[in-house]
């Protein structure tokens, strides 16, 4: 009995504890003290400016810009020789029948086989079959052009010296130049200009497929010196007084008076041309591309060929400027910065793929002094 009675006063002793510390205020737990808020300020309204708002680019060579088609090439519409009537056709075509031919030897330059496979001693022995063009070739070869220290005397060592694909141009342009004999001395300094710029289109063009690692860079250089036979036999077929009045214009302005005169600008004329001689359609469809990056959007070409057409494209407008001197010199033309027709589709071509790098490129101290060079000296 004794233990119950324990037992009840234990509980009644922990009961009455347990309801006195519940009775007890509970202490607050302090807080850190907060800043009292700031009356807010209306915003003041910005003061009037006239100066244009400032626009983020990226990098120059792929700096955004907004493709606004100009108005030049809206109203331009570039001709085919497909689209024409089978008559108009042929009556251009039977005019340039009256252009000499090109040597037997030209074929075999041109061919997809000698392209992808032929040796040093290869091209010698063509060339060697031409004597005249033999002797045209290791003179350029020894000319100040190219600066060489010891004078070469056949085409194997000039190969040794200046390469195999810059070799084969040259053989290439003199023997297109068999087929177009100037009429006059004036006309004479107007192919001349023509050949300079195959030139420097051809050595900046193989000096870049280089950098870009562009397998087969030789077809480019053969492609580009051929995408200058269009302009010689369009020249050939006008009046000389119109092709002086259109040797100095831009790719867009001279297509527009080749389509008015011939019916075909000259991409197109040439494209006939070497139709007329069987060259190999690779060859043919590959010059004829060239100048078709003038009217062409980059998303309406294969990302195969982009490169490829880019290159060969702005390498041609380059050589241009810089030998008719609208270019003064290559280390400081500013590609981004161009706003005439000839660049408003390149632009956007330099823009993918591999041709963000060409902006850089064509300033870089190798390329910039061996053009400088060709160019001092063709002026000279």
């Amino acid at each position: 009995m004794a233990t119950v009675l324990i037992g009840i006063l234990v509980l009644i002793i922990a009961v009455g504890v347990y309801l006195s510390l519940r009775s007890k205020p509970s202490r607050p737990v302090p807080t850190p003290a907060v800043a009292p808020e700031l009356p807010r300020t209306p915003p003041k309204a910005l003061a009037p400016t006239n100066s244009a708002p400032v626009v983020a680019v990226r990098p120059t060579q792929t700096r955004a810009r907004q493709y606004r088609l100009p108005d030049a090439l809206k109203v331009f519409q570039f001709v085919r020789a497909s689209e024409l009537e089978a008559g108009t056709r042929e009556a251009i075509a039977a005019r340039l029948r009256t252009v000499p031919r090109p040597p037997k030897a030209l074929h075999k330059l041109v061919s997809a086989e000698f392209l992808a496979h032929a040796s040093s001693a290869d091209l010698s022995e063509i060339v060697m079959g031409e004597p005249e063009v033999a002797a045209k070739v290791l003179a350029v070869v020894n000319s100040p052009l190219y600066s060489l220290q010891n004078p070469v005397g056949n085409i194997g060592q000039a190969v040794t010296f200046l390469g195999m694909n810059k070799v084969r141009g040259i053989c290439l342009q003199y023997m297109l130049d068999d087929s177009f004999r100037a009429s006059s001395p004036e006309m004479q300094k107007v192919y001349q200009v023509l050949w300079n710029e195959s030139a420097l289109a051809c050595e900046l063009c193989f000096k870049l497929a280089q950098l870009l690692k562009i397998e087969d860079a030789g077809t480019l250089v053969t492609q580009i010196v051929l995408s200058y036979l269009g302009r010689l036999a369009t020249y050939a077929l006008m009046e000389p007084q119109d092709v002086f009045t259109i040797a100095t214009k831009g790719l867009l302005e001279r297509s527009m008076v080749e389509q008015q005169k011939l019916g075909l600008a000259s991409a197109e004329i040439g494209g006939l041309l070497m139709q007329d001689w069987e060259l190999p359609p690779s060859i043919i469809n590959g010059v004829k591309e060239i100048d078709s990056v003038l009217v062409t959007p980059v998303d309406q070409t294969s990302t195969s060929r982009r490169t490829r057409l880019a290159l060969c494209y702005l390498c041609s407008r380059l050589a241009e400027g810089l030998a008719t001197q609208g270019i003064r010199e290559l280390a400081s033309f500013d590609i981004a910065a161009q706003e005439d027709a000839e660049y408003f589709h390149l632009h956007a071509y330099m823009d993918v793929g591999e041709m963000v790098r060409v902006a850089d490129l064509i300033r870089m101290p190798d390329i910039t002094s061996s053009i400088q060079q060709m160019v001092e000296t063709m002026h000279a």
